[in-house]
């Protein structure tokens, strides 16, 4: 018993998380309840203490995610774990709604990139759905000069943080869709501006039960400017392929 109320091993803090954990339901991603802020401060405890808190915490996870709609994922926890920021004050979630009465996307932003941005700017064309976001100075892309047929506006500057960080600004919510489960790079990038700017969003993979992740974001927030982002084609080929099916589940409510 004695391990259960020693800080120096790793059953104590297993208990200490698995209590927390178990405490209360989580708001999605971006809306962190008390809950998230106590579990990301006892996971730097771990840390501090010697213990890895990734392989901990994905020990917590593989336990209550299912029984926790909206337990934070792996990726989201890192996120949180690096904020140096005071945790965002809590919100609570909207109630549930029919999903035909509370889904209305009417436009879709994104960065002009190759992969997902190009492939989610192409799907809001086909569906009829304004589209707009931000590009770099220059409209860069890994493919060249991004085509004058993207209703885009271009940074002061040629990086693409500058856009990254104002397609978040300029939206209700984003989505990061991405073929793995790890977030690197610009889609990183991303999450954190959406958490610092306390936006919801969420990321999809086709690992997981992405579908219904998706159909409770969307019944939980009002969100009628969705910014979609996610790894270009060089690095994840076949991307855009998914980004598609990802946003198919919008079509049925979508304005036409």
């Amino acid at each position: 018993m004695r391990d259960f109320w020693n800080p120096e091993t790793h059953m104590y803090w297993v208990m200490r998380c698995g209590t927390i954990a178990g405490s209360a339901s989580f708001v999605v991603n971006g809306y962190p309840k008390a809950q998230v802020t106590a579990l990301r401060d006892t996971l730097r405890e771990v840390a501090k203490h010697g213990f890895n808190w990734q392989d901990l915490y994905n020990s917590i996870y593989r336990e209550w995610h299912t029984r926790r709609p909206h337990f934070p994922t792996p990726e989201a926890m890192a996120v949180l774990m690096e904020q140096n920021e005071e945790p965002l004050p809590e919100r609570h979630s909207p109630t549930k709604v029919d999903k035909r009465m509370g889904w209305q996307i009417d436009k879709i932003i994104s960065g002009g990139q190759t992969g997902a941005d190009r492939a989610a700017l192409d799907w809001a064309i086909r569906h009829h759905i304004s589209h707009e976001g931000w590009c770099p100075k220059g409209r860069r892309a890994e493919d060249g000069v991004i085509s004058d047929c993207y209703n885009l506006k271009e940074t002061p500057q040629r990086n693409y943080r500058q856009r990254t960080k104002w397609n978040v600004r300029d939206s209700d919510a984003t989505l990061i869709v991405t073929l793995g489960r790890k977030l690197t790079g610009g889609s990183l990038l991303t999450a954190h501006q959406a958490m610092k700017r306390g936006r919801p969003w969420l990321h999809v993979c086709p690992s997981e039960d992405w579908k219904s992740k998706l159909t409770e974001f969307l019944n939980q927030h009002q969100i009628h400017i969705l910014n979609v982002a996610g790894p270009r084609d060089s690095t994840a080929p076949g991307i855009g392929s998914f980004v598609e099916q990802v946003l198919d589940e919008l079509v049925p409510v979508a304005p036409h």
